[in-house]
Order: structure tokens, then sequence, then C-alpha cells
């Protein structure tokens, strides 16, 4: 793999000294398939939340660019703020009610040793949650 003409390193100058979006926008491009790799695995997979992450890490890069010293790649910077990303949707979502059906005990026996399968169930309570309509009248399917 050949190294790109201009680095990281001189796309980020331009970026700061001469506000150039176009610069920023190879930035995206040389990293954008990536971070949404990363982001779909911590997602288990769902395309959806993982894409939306991705942009919400590459405007969050772009609003705190001042802010990157260079000690560490741009890429580790950058995966750093789609890993953040991820925690502070994480957090999000179990900050949202339980549907009224939740079997708490099927959730205490979820191994918590492994952390996906706990992100996985807790991003499905939310799907569904969000996904029925209006408030429960107390009919069950």
């Amino acid at each position: 793999m050949s190294s790109p003409a201009v680095s990281d390193a001189q796309l980020i100058a331009r970026v700061l000294v001469q506000d150039d979006r176009h610069a920023f926008g190879e930035l995206v491009r040389r990293h954008q398939s990536v971070v949404r790799a990363t982001l779909r695995k911590l997602t288990g997979g769902n395309h959806a939340l993982a894409d939306d992450l991705a942009q919400e890490t590459f405007l969050l890069a772009y609003r705190n660019l001042r802010s990157f010293r260079q000690e560490a790649k741009f890429s580790t910077w950058l995966y750093r703020i789609a890993y953040n990303a991820f925690l502070a949707d994480t957090r999000k979502m179990k900050e949202l009610p339980l549907p009224e059906d939740t079997d708490v005990d099927d959730l205490a026996s979820v191994d918590h040793n492994d952390a996906m399968p706990v992100a996985r169930s807790a991003a499905l309570s939310v799907d569904l949650a969000r996904a029925m309509p209006g408030p429960r009248d107390g009919h069950a399917i």
C-alpha cells in the first residue's frame, strides 16, 4: 500500500489554518471504512446505529480538531472518539425505561462477563420499546 501524496498531518494543518473543508473530507474518506467497521463490531452488527455513530464521530472530530495534539496517529484519536460515542450511546440507552413486559429475571441471567450480549440485549429492548405504538393498552400479542 503506497502512502498518500498528502499526509493526515498536512490535511489537518489545512483544516486548522485555512478552514479547508475539502481537506477534512479527505480525512473522512480515508478513515470512514475502518471507523464504520469498528463501530459495527461494537454495536453487534447494527449497521444503522454504527453509521449514525460514525457520523457523530466525524462531527466531533471536526469540532475538536484543535485539541488533537498529534502525539499519536490521527486514526488512533479518531477511534477513541468513535469508542466514546459508542459508550455515550450505550449509557443513553440504559437511561431509557424498559418496556413494561420486560422479564427482569431474563436480564439477570445474562452472562455479565461478556458485555456485547448485554449491549445487544439493551439495544434490542430499546428498539422494541421505540417500535411499539403509543402507551400499552394491556393487550398482549
